[in-house]
C-alpha cells in the first residue's frame, strides 16, 4: 500500500474527501516524525512501536575490495509490531509485511529527520 492508496482507504472509511484525508495522514506522519526527531518513541496501541535506534561506529569491510572501513554512528527508525498486528498477520510474515507497509512511512520519517538534523547542524 502506498500513500495514495492509504489516502483513498482513509477517505472511504471516514466519509471524507481525499484532500482532507491526505492532510490528516500528512499531519500524522509529521507528528510522528517530530517525536522521533526528539528521540521520543511513538507507541500506537495495537499497531506497534516506532523508535529511533542508534548503532555505534565500528570497523567494517568493503565487500568489493575487502578493505577495512570505519563506519560512522548510524541512527535508524525501527518498528515493532503490536498485539493486533501479531494476531492478524501470521508470525512468519509480520516483519516482512510491516516492512512493506512501512517503507513509505520510514522513507518520509528519514527525510524529515535528515532535514531536521541538517537545520540543527547549520545553527
Amino acid at each position: 500500500m502506498n500513500k495514495v492508496e492509504l489516502v483513498s482507504h482513509v477517505a472511504a472509511d471516514t466519509s471524507t474527501i481525499g484532500a482532507a484525508a491526505e492532510r490528516l495522514i500528512s499531519a500524522t506522519f509529521s507528528a510522528i516524525a517530530d517525536a522521533l526527531a526528539r528521540d521520543q518513541p511513538v507507541a500506537i496501541a495495537g499497531f506497534g512501536k516506532l523508535a529511533v535506534r542508534g548503532h555505534a561506529a565500528r570497523q567494517v569491510r568493503n565487500p568489493r575490495t575487502g578493505e577495512p572501513v570505519r563506519r560512522t554512528d548510524v541512527e535508524a527508525a525501527v518498528v515493532q509490531a503490536g498485539e493486533v498486528v501479531k494476531r492478524t498477520v501470521p508470525a512468519a510474515s509480520i516483519q516482512r509485511r510491516l516492512c512493506n507497509c512501512m517503507n513509505l512511512f520510514q522513507g518520509y520519517i528519514l527525510l524529515v529527520l535528515h532535514a531536521l538534523i541538517f537545520r540543527i547542524s547549520r545553527v
